[in-house]
C-alpha cells in the first residue's frame, strides 16, 4: 500500500465516524480535502493531515505529530494519543515534535485558517512490515478514535 492509500484509509474512515457526531449540540461537519486538490485558504476549527513516512532504513521512523505554533500542541497531543492507544504504541518511542521537515510546505498546511489547532500525523513508517501491518490492521478503530479524539477538542472548554 501507497502513502496516498494508507492515508486515505483512516481520513476516509475519520470523515465517516465524525459524520454521526456532534460537539456543543451542533453536527460535526467534516470534509476531506485530498492533498495537491483543494480551495487555497479555507478556514476551519481544525485541520487535521494524515501521513506515513518511509526510509531507506527500514523501521528507523515512527510516529510524530507535527505542528507550528506552540497553541497547536495541545490538540496535536490529543490526536496522537488516540494513534497511541489504538496501535499500542508507546508514546515514548515516538519521534520528537515537528520531527518532520518543512512542515508548512506540506499539502494544504499552510493555506488552512484554523479555529482551535492544525497538524499533521505522521501515523506510521510504510517501510517498517511491523509499523505498516499495525496500521492497516487498526485504521477503523484508529478512524473512530481519531474522530473522538476531534470530537473532544471541538467541544466547548
Amino acid at each position: 500500500m501507497n502513502e496516498q492509500e494508507a492515508a486515505a484509509l483512516v481520513a476516509v474512515g475519520t470523515v465517516q465516524k465524525l459524520s454521526g457526531l456532534s460537539a456543543n449540540g451542533a453536527k460535526i461537519r467534516a470534509l476531506l480535502v485530498g492533498a495537491d486538490d483543494y480551495t487555497p485558504k479555507l478556514k476551519s476549527k481544525i485541520f487535521l493531515a494524515l501521513h506515513t513516512d518511509s526510509s531507506g532504513k527500514s523501521c528507523s521512523l515512527g510516529p510524530s505529530v507535527g505542528y507550528q505554533k506552540v497553541g497547536d500542541a495541545s490538540g496535536m497531543h490529543g490526536i496522537a494519543l488516540a494513534l497511541a492507544i489504538t496501535l499500542g504504541l508507546d508514546a515514548e518511542k515516538f519521534m520528537r515534535d515537528n520531527y518532520t521537515a518543512a512542515l508548512a510546505g506540506y499539502y494544504a498546511y499552510s493555506d488552512f485558517q484554523t479555529e482551535r489547532f492544525k497538524g499533521i500525523l505522521e501515523m506510521s513508517e510504510l517501510t517498517c512490515e511491523r509499523q505498516e501491518a499495525k496500521l492497516l490492521t487498526g485504521a477503523a478503530t484508529l478512524s473512530a478514535n481519531l474522530a473522538t479524539a476531534i470530537q473532544f477538542a471541538l467541544r466547548d472548554k
